[in-house]
């Protein structure tokens, strides 16, 4: 059975934790719908801002599992979720192509790193 990693970050939570819940709700659904059967591996930091460059453990772990090909796709909210900075999306790019893994969002759609199209619009939306 293949696992399905959803990644939720908010970069400040002043409600307890409602942010997060919506976008793994929202993620859950999308799975839900594409990978009925996956089992799902939420990976959070909540609090955590990417843009002033913290460590997000949440998100090394995402990274980690991938490599490792213990997740076969990855789900967000929004591509804003898992990379702020060229770097980031550098090295998400490089763990994804490793593992041969699919990326979905709720709000942007798919995400096709596979491809040198893929990969440059994913770059061009980054640096937006």
């Amino acid at each position: 059975m293949a696992a399905v990693g959803i990644y939720a970050r908010i970069s400040l939570d002043r409600r307890d934790g409602e942010g997060v819940a919506r976008q793994l709700a929202d993620c859950n659904e999308l799975i839900t719908g594409r990978w009925p059967d996956a089992q799902v591996i939420e990976y959070v930091d909540n609090d955590v801002s990417a843009f002033r460059a913290k460590r997000r453990p949440e998100y090394e772990r995402l990274l980690a599992d991938l490599v490792a090909r213990e997740i076969t796709a990855v789900v967000a909210y929004h591509p804003d979720r898992l990379y702020r900075h060229p770097k980031d999306l550098e090295s998400f790019i490089d763990a994804v192509r490793a593992a041969g893994a699919d990326v979905a969002t709720v709000k942007a759609g798919a995400v096709d790193l596979s491809t040198a199209s893929g990969r440059m619009i994913a770059r061009i939306l980054g640096d937006v």
